[in-house]
């Protein structure tokens, strides 16, 4: 089986240059794209493949980064999925594999993480459910490589990937006043932080267009990654749908929930008819948030804030690739998110 050395005396190169363009590492002295393909054309012909082992063993690496998720069913659906892709690949390019580390398995997750960390068996964390304190800063003081991913850390100085809550929220809920809707009623899940976030940017955007905020318009619905009625407090949503002609969920599932409940009863899911000054009795606009693939397919087409999952996951693999490289990625990244406008709006 072909080495390293071998790879080198084809290529004509040093085996310290042959080891960097196979590793895909910097160093002092750039590499031109001539030797680069000359080494990469040398591996390729001797069929050359590296002693993983070996190279951990050298670099006292792992080269595997730990995905912590709060269980299997964590990706049900396109935005997380997305996520993972993102993560993987960008991850995979740079020459790391990933270990999903599922939460719900039975162990104190957070000691076992810290037995990974501490025994180097994973260079590196994403956190894609919310930690301690105390985890927190233990990631700090041992210098952890990690990344929270759509949670949020209790310090500052941690690393962090989120899209736009607030954002996202205060757009969707502007377009509705924009078409002339007041009394917009709002579903969210308030024990959760990304909820908390698109509930204030609901309000902002209220506030903007001077328009007093009613809390008597709020409906809990629980994030439960299904589209299932018992999510939702069906008391308030009845109490709600007489005095509201719009509805925004902050969980397309939920807003799905909503459409189907609305459109049994007799209501009809659309927008203002540019007939009328307002709705008919029977008429509501529903806009959701998340971008999941089932809300293009349900009757009408949902409108939603799209999130970009594959960006969210190729971001937080790059903070984890440049903590990994020694360098400083303490604060939060916001991804944009962006509000398609389809026919339940």
């Amino acid at each position: 089986m072909a080495t390293l050395i071998d790879v080198a005396l084809e290529a004509g190169v040093s085996k310290a240059t042959a080891s960097r363009v196979l590793n895909n590492t910097k160093g002092p002295i750039t590499i031109s794209p001539h030797t680069k393909a000359k080494v990469l054309a040398a591996a390729k012909k001797l069929n050359y493949s590296p002693n993983i082992s070996a190279r951990r063993l050298a670099a006292k690496k792992s080269y595997v980064i730990g995905a912590v998720i709060p269980s299997y069913t964590h990706f049900r659906g396109r935005i997380k999925s997305n996520i993972l892709e993102g993560l993987g690949q960008t991850l995979g390019e740079n020459g790391y594999s990933l270990q999903l580390v599922n939460a719900a398995a039975g162990k104190e997750v957070e000691s076992h993480l810290q037995t990974l960390t501490v025994g180097k068996h994973v260079d590196g964390l994403v956190l894609w459910l919310p930690v301690k304190h105390s985890f927190c800063q233990f990631l700090l003081d041992e210098k952890v490589p990690h990344c929270h991913i759509q949670t949020f850390p209790s310090l500052e100085q941690c690393s962090a990937v989120h899209v736009d809550n607030q954002g996202g929220a205060y757009a969707a809920s502007e377009y509705l006043i924009k078409k002339g809707h007041r009394q917009i009623g709002f579903i969210v899940d308030q024990d959760e932080m990304q909820g908390q976030m698109r509930l204030r940017g609901y309000r902002e955007a209220l506030a903007a267009n001077g328009i007093p905020f009613d809390p008597t318009l709020i409906i809990e619905g629980r994030y439960r990654g299904s589209a299932d009625i018992y999510n939702l407090d069906l008391e308030a949503f009845w109490d709600v749908i007489p005095r509201c002609t719009a509805l925004f969920s902050t969980s397309d599932l939920l807003a799905i929930v909503a459409s189907s409940i609305l459109q049994k009863s007799g209501y009809e899911i659309g927008p203002f008819k540019e007939s009328t000054v307002s709705p008919s009795k029977r008429l509501r606009s529903i806009v959701g948030f998340d971008g999941q693939d089932v809300g293009e397919f349900v009757h009408p087409p949902l409108s939603t804030v799209v999130q970009d999952g594959h960006a969210l996951g190729r971001s937080a693999a790059r903070k984890l690739l440049a903590q990994l490289n020694g360098e400083d990625t303490a604060g939060t990244e916001i991804i944009e998110t962006s509000l398609v406008i389809r026919g339940s709006s």
